[in-house]
């Protein structure tokens, strides 16, 4: 009996696949077998790509290598891997609605500052007026929702539109 793999197949099941600000990855997390079964899918599609290794910090002695690997132009990829091309389409979609909701979000908390506030009365206020009505099951999310409360505000530091100022957060 002879089984056929395709490099369609090959990408899709063979790695992690995921989408990060509009740019769509394939991770690798084996050296072995699964790193050479995607060298030759990429070879047999030949397409342009890049591969970036990667190491755990841990790793001291740099054994266990992960790979991450992108396409130029997701395009090239249209007519040899249709599913896989398909996959991203889709995760770049999932990414930009959650781009959108995420400065939905801290247009939301940057509204909310026309006073200093609190980490405490921001997430007060995102849970009280935002996601209690937009996410589901709200109940049982609360801790996580924290977590992205942190996400947002950390978020707005890092982009220089919100300061942390004797324990209030305040617009800049």
């Amino acid at each position: 009996m002879e089984i056929k793999l395709t490099a369609d197949w090959i990408l899709m099941h063979n790695s992690e696949i995921y989408c990060y600000e509009g740019h769509c990855f394939i991770k690798v997390f084996d050296s072995g077998f699964q790193y050479y079964l995607m060298d030759l899918a990429l070879k047999t599609i030949n397409v342009p790509y890049n591969c970036e290794e990667y190491y755990d910090k841990d790793d001291e002695d740099y054994e266990n290598a992960w790979y991450e690997y992108s396409f130029n132009n997701i395009e090239d990829i249209k007519d040899s891997c249709p599913e896989l091309y398909a996959e991203f389409q889709r995760l770049i979609e999932q990414d930009t609605l959650r781009q959108e909701q995420i400065l939905k979000r801290e247009n939301f908390v940057l509204e909310f500052l026309e006073t200093p506030k609190t980490a405490k009365e921001i997430e007060k206020h995102l849970e009280e007026n935002l996601y209690r009505y937009e996410e589901e099951d709200f109940e049982n999310r609360k801790d996580s929702l924290k977590v992205h409360t942190k996400f947002l505000l950390d978020d707005l530091e890092e982009q220089d539109r919100i300061k942390l100022t004797c324990g209030c957060y305040v617009r800049t």
